[in-house]
């Protein structure tokens, strides 16, 4: 017996402005569960199927996909007159986006927030479906802080080839197989927008950002090149096997990425590292790494430009506080690709 029961939600304001194609997003009060809830609203009239059983495609790909751990779960999905409404909790952690919006996070972070991201979109393949739209923005925290796989607006299910009519992707950070010719999609469009979204979170956004080509022509010939985001560029702590890793799942071609979620996940696992940077990038452009190995004292490494050029220093602190000299890795006046190069050199020797 089919039943048709009513929904009721009040609207409080809209978040996430800009960041969907179709659909606006709002902060909403639900009044039978007296809860705060998120609710998606989509346009029928921007949906290119008309028929209602298509309206909630996106819907029925999240509860395909869900997995209690690390994807946004939905409350329902309503038929409104001229909307579809899905809605999901609300989570006041903010987002990735959020986190590195300033500046990089530690590679440790980055890490062990990624291996929650691959556990949900391995749950999204396991499901038959392409998200299409891991990034940033689209990484919730949960209240226990736990990384969720969010917006599944862009998602496809996967066909038995193992290939996906490629949709409407955002412009900012397309994959290289949106330019070929049929434009179709795999598992490892999932994989390429993980290794961006590992480049972004250990680099921080305005390190990618500044690298954005300025026209679409230059979007398309960079990212097939291979030349955007630039794999030879990275923040000087970030380890050399992190960089691998990074620019495996960068590869132009499908076949030279990870081949599964799961061999990324092993991948990163395997990163090994002595010290645990904490990063700040204060308003004047100095850059200060500080990092305190159980047993050692704390090191500090400080990048600043000066009216000489940019000056390299480091810091060994002992516990009374007294900061002395780190013979040998002071470099001074330097140019801005030698202060670069001097302190990949000087986190290598840190180990």
């Amino acid at each position: 017996m089919e039943v048709t029961a009513e929904v009721r939600y009040k609207k409080l304001r809209q978040i996430g402005h800009g960041q969907g194609m179709n659909s606006q997003v709002f902060l909403a009060q639900d009044k039978f569960m007296d809860r705060e809830i998120v609710v998606k609203e989509i346009s029928k009239n921007l949906l290119r199927q008309q028929n209602l059983r298509d309206y909630f495609s996106e819907a029925k790909a999240m509860a395909r996909s869900h997995d209690p751990a690390n994807v946004v779960p939905i409350h329902y999905a309503c038929n409104i007159r001229t909307h579809v409404g899905i809605a999901m909790p609300y989570y006041k952690n903010g987002s990735l986006q959020d986190m590195i919006a300033s500046g990089p996070l530690p590679v440790a972070t980055v890490i062990q927030v990624a291996q929650g991201v691959l556990n949900g979109v391995s749950k999204i393949h396991q499901a038959d479906v392409v998200h299409f739209d891991i990034k940033p923005s689209n990484i919730l925290f949960s209240n226990t802080g736990k990384p969720m796989v969010a917006d599944f607006g862009q998602a496809r299910a996967v066909a038995a080839s193992g290939t996906v009519d490629m949709p409407p992707l955002y412009p900012d950070a397309p994959p290289p197989e949106v330019y070929s010719s049929n434009a179709i999609g795999t598992r490892a469009t999932d994989i390429y927008h993980m290794g961006l979204l590992l480049y972004r979170a250990v680099n921080g956004d305005p390190f990618f950002k500044r690298q954005t080509p300025y026209t679409d022509h230059d979007m398309m010939v960079k990212t097939v090149d291979g030349k955007f985001p630039d794999r030879s560029q990275f923040m000087p702590h970030v380890p050399k096997y992190f960089r691998t890793i990074i620019r495996k799942a960068l590869s132009v071609a499908e076949q030279d990425r990870h081949q599964s979620v799961s061999e990324l996940s092993d991948d990163l696992t395997k990163v090994r590292m002595v010290h645990y940077w904490d990063i700040d990038i204060e308003p004047s452009g100095r850059i200060r790494w500080e990092s305190s190995p159980s047993g050692r004292s704390k090191t500090l490494v400080e990048l600043s430009r000066t009216s000489s050029g940019y000056d390299v220093r480091v810091f060994s602190i002992g516990k009374q506080k007294r900061a002395r000299k780190a013979g040998g890795l002071w470099q001074d006046g330097l140019s801005h690709g030698r202060a670069m190069k001097h302190l990949k050199q000087v986190f290598e020797t840190l180990g």
